[in-house]
């Protein structure tokens, strides 16, 4: 089943490009080959939103060039502190399902922020409410939010 889950003021608000089509805005996802990422992935939707607060974030959706028949979506937003970064983090988690783990991210054996995989509600790729996988993670003022079907798929963009 392929179903990614997706906070639903991100569903709401996203203004966007599909394909190889012009990016609205300038969202400051990396590549997948700029971050160590395979290249077997290419990005189907790229654009920005606000969420419930107004915070700025931009999103960036994944597939196999394959076809593959599954998503990873990347909602990212640097912040003016490495605080500012990991308030949101903790905002966010309160709204979870569930938290499966959390700990310190490490890039390199060296700690650079915060990392938690959990389960949050959201609406699907066709629309419907649901939950499913995500990873959340701060890289000093960086946030990002990691949203697929499964954790083996979030697994497959990198070092979320």
């Amino acid at each position: 089943m392929n179903r990614i889950i997706l906070r639903s003021v991100v569903v709401a608000g996203v203004l966007a490009t599909c394909g190889s089509g012009r990016v609205v805005g300038n969202p400051q996802v990396q590549s997948p080959s700029a971050r160590g990422v395979n290249n077997n992935l290419k990005i189907k939707l790229m654009g920005e939103v606000r969420d419930e607060d107004g915070i700025h974030l931009a999103i960036t959706t994944w597939e196999p060039r394959d076809g593959g028949g599954w998503t990873v979506t990347v909602i990212h937003n640097e912040f003016t502190t490495a605080l500012g970064a990991q308030e949101y983090l903790d905002k966010q988690v309160a709204k979870a399902v569930k938290v499966i783990r959390r700990g310190n991210a490490r890039r390199n054996r060296k700690i650079d922020g915060k990392r938690v995989e959990l389960i949050v509600r959201g609406i699907g790729s066709n629309g419907s409410e649901g939950e499913g996988p995500a990873v959340l993670r701060t890289d000093g003022p960086q946030f990002y939010e990691v949203l697929s079907d499964s954790f083996a798929h979030i697994a497959r963009l990198g070092n979320p």
